[in-house]
This record gives structure tokens, C-alpha cells and sequence, in this order.
């Protein structure tokens, strides 16, 4: 009997020890390396969102940065000057889509890599009070440094630039509608102008 009384505590031990098979858990955190997109319901996070879909390569959220005809406003791209002879005649957001995909597409995994950045801490919205009904702002003048790395080398890209937005009176949100590129110190072919060029007309 006392054999018995010990082989059945001995049983109750290990049972009691084991994971119940049937038992629920804890669901595993999705790994994501995506950012997170904000609705644009400020004209900051549009421009958030631009350096994160840069990054990130991402058409989709890049696209919807740029007002549609419908919106109210049609988007515009003013290229540098000195190279509008090889520019493409009226930029809207069909030749701005196409030469984004172009630029993020590669048949070496995780290539391109992208980077952008602004010269300023924060962004500023000249002649717009916080507060402002204002539907149209304007960005301060900014200096951009976009790295381009395709596999093989990488290229800087770099110039002056301003952006102007809008709000939708359909959404609410904040869209580009008008994007002036600069070349500093006459640095043409180092401008967004140019990777626009070479990756929209193959030159």
C-alpha cells in the first residue's frame, strides 16, 4: 500500500509539472519592418510619410501623398531650370508614380536602398497660425540629401526644395500639390530633376 500511495504521488507530480496541451497561449507579436502610416491630417505628417515611403519603398503609401485631380488640385512637378529641355512636359502624379516604381524596382533583394533628409529639425509652414483654416501651405525653403544605393555604388542626390499642400475638403487630409526642385551651387545633374530624368526617360 505504501508503494502504491507513492507510484500515485509520483504520477500527480509529473501531470501537475506538464503544459496542458489543450491550454490557450499567448499569440507571437507580428514582426513587421514596416513604419507606421499616420493619416495626414497635418501637413508634418505628409512629410513624414514621404521620407518613410522613400525608405521603405513603398509605391502605394508614396502615391498617396499627391493630390488626384478629383481632390481639387492636380499635382505639379517643377523640375530644376537648367534641365527642363530634357524634363517631361506637365509632371502629374501618372509620371510621378511611374518613376518611382521604376526607381524601386531591382531584381537584387533588399536593393534599392533609399534614404532622404531635410536640413531641418522641424518643418515650417510660412504665413500659417497654428490653428489655421487655411486649406493651402506652403513648406520653408529646405535643403534634401537623397542617397541612392542600387547594389554596386551609391549616388547622393541633393538640392533645394519647397513643397506646396492642400486639405482635402473630401477627407480632411493634407496632399502635395506642388513640388519646386533647385540645384545648389549649380549642381545640376545631382538633383531630384535629374534621378527624375533617368528614371522616368531611361536616360
Amino acid at each position: 500500500m505504501r508503494y502504491k500511495k507513492s507510484f500515485l504521488l509520483f504520477i500527480f507530480t509529473i501531470v501537475a509539472s506538464c503544459t496542458n496541451p489543450f491550454s490557450t497561449r499567448d499569440p507571437e507579436k507580428p514582426e513587421s519592418g514596416s513604419n507606421i502610416y499616420d493619416n495626414a491630417t497635418l501637413p508634418k505628417i505628409v512629410m513624414d510619410n514621404l521620407i518613410k515611403s522613400i525608405k521603405e519603398k513603398n509605391v502605394n503609401e508614396y502615391k498617396k501623398l499627391f493630390a488626384a485631380e478629383i481632390s481639387g488640385h492636380s499635382f505639379t512637378f517643377e523640375p530644376e531650370p537648367s534641365l527642363i529641355e530634357n524634363f517631361v512636359g506637365n509632371w502629374t502624379i501618372q509620371e510621378e508614380e511611374s518613376y518611382f516604381k521604376n526607381l524601386v524596382s531591382s531584381s537584387s533583394a533588399n536593393y534599392p536602398i533609399l534614404n532622404l533628409s531635410f536640413n531641418v529639425t522641424e518643418y515650417s509652414f510660412p504665413g500659417v497660425e497654428p490653428g489655421s483654416e487655411s486649406d493651402s501651405v506652403t513648406t520653408n525653403n529646405m535643403q534634401y540629401v537623397l542617397t541612392v544605393n542600387p547594389g554596386d555604388s551609391t549616388t547622393i542626390y541633393k538640392g533645394n526644395t519647397e513643397f506646396k499642400l492642400f486639405r482635402s475638403k473630401i477627407d480632411q487630409f493634407w496632399y502635395i500639390y506642388h513640388w519646386k526642385d533647385n540645384a545648389i551651387d549649380q549642381d545640376y545633374n545631382a538633383t531630384w530633376t535629374n534621378l527624375k530624368i533617368k528614371n522616368y526617360l531611361g536616360k
